[in-house]
């Protein structure tokens, strides 16, 4: 009996070596229910962080004149993979080690934290058909942003946003938000939830200083009434790097308005709207025009290192010598100068190698 009782704590103990030694181990990519009480995916949630910023959405109430359109934001990072976010080395509940990815591609969360971020400050974010009628246009590249769980949480993140008119592709604005951070673990991270509340909390950092740069010049484009001339003396604010911003506009005092003149018949506005013409970017007497186009097109087009849009591109310019370079994903990059004058068009057609 007692050699029986041997044998049976001997085989237990065999046992219970064999399903700690399981617990990292998975069969095709699939972890076995003892992993999975300490590891679940490699990939974090995002829906908690494509929503608004602010909790009581009755709260959102419009304090801008300045109708806004996302056009997105294209993802310039080095690796192959859109998704990807960085390296976990630590035991994370619900979280695997290895790769950090996220449910959708990193350009695709920026642009809706954005999104939400100008929309909850109180700007008309305009979207869909809608969306061409939008005063300015936002776009942005990524230049980095990366999340890795290592001794201690390391966030890095690098985004450049450009403000355009739409009606002529001016850049109004155009400024770079670098957020770094680290902590050590456990602060967040002692669950996937509490590593995607660490996203959340950096990439809303970077939006809440995006849009507070661009609210501190906006009004100077677009003021919101006649009224005494605005000062445009924005603060600095730690981590941005503002590469272009609108000269102060000295707009005069509202005049005494006269007494209405007797009502005349007149087109509704909607339809005064709905019949003018559209505006197209030309050449004036005070400005050039800068045309660009590309083989293939989509690609990316900066001037002395500002990004501008898209190919093709149409932007009225003040008159001065550029350094111009044109990227896309795959190809070679091409530089050129160019020279913008009054009244002219200067226009590139660039075929693009790999």
């Amino acid at each position: 009996m007692k050699l029986f009782l041997q044998r049976v704590a001997l085989f237990s103990l065999m046992m219970f070596v064999a399903g700690c030694s399981s617990v990292n181990r998975s069969v095709n990519g699939v972890k076995n229910s003892v992993g999975s009480m300490f590891n679940g995916s490699h990939t974090l949630d995002t829906a908690a962080i494509q929503r608004p910023v602010e909790e009581d959405a009755n709260a959102i109430h419009i304090q801008y004149a300045a109708t806004l359109r996302i056009d997105g934001y294209r993802d310039q990072r080095r690796g192959g993979n859109p998704r990807l976010l960085g390296m976990n080395t630590q035991p994370i509940y619900g979280l695997d080690k290895g790769q950090i990815l996220v449910d959708q591609e990193v350009a695709s969360l920026v642009a809706t934290v954005m999104r939400n971020r100008f929309r909850t400050t109180g700007y008309q974010v305009m979207e869909g058909s809608a969306g061409a009628g939008a005063a300015f246009e936002v776009s942005g590249v990524i230049r980095e942003l990366s999340l890795n769980i290592k001794d201690r949480d390391e966030a890095n993140i690098v985004i450049e946003t450009t403000v355009k008119e739409s009606a002529t592709g001016r850049v109004v604005w155009s400024g770079t938000v670098t957020e770094r951070d680290d902590q050590y673990a456990g602060v967040f991270g002692d669950s996937k939830k509490d590593v995607t509340r660490y996203l959340n909390k950096e990439l809303q950092l970077v939006a809440k200083k995006t849009v507070d740069a661009v609210s501190a010049v906006l009004p100077m484009v677009q003021p919101v009434a006649p009224a005494a001339a605005p000062i445009y003396n924005p603060r600095p604010i730690a981590g941005v790097t503002v590469t272009v911003a609108p000269e102060p506009v000295m707009v005069p005092a509202a005049a005494p308005v006269p007494a209405p003149a007797p009502a005349v018949a007149a087109p509704a506005p909607a339809q005064a709207a709905e019949h003018a013409p559209e505006y197209v970017p030309h050449a004036t007497a005070t400005s050039g025009l800068l045309v660009v186009n590309s083989t293939p097109s989509r690609a990316s087009v900066y001037l002395d290192g500002v990004y501008f849009g898209m190919t093709p591109l149409r932007s009225e310019m003040k008159p001065s010598v550029h350094k111009l370079t044109v990227k896309l994903e795959g190809y070679k990059p091409v530089t050129e100068k160019i020279s913008i004058r009054k009244g002219e068009n200067t226009e590139l057609d660039l075929k693009l190698s790999r």
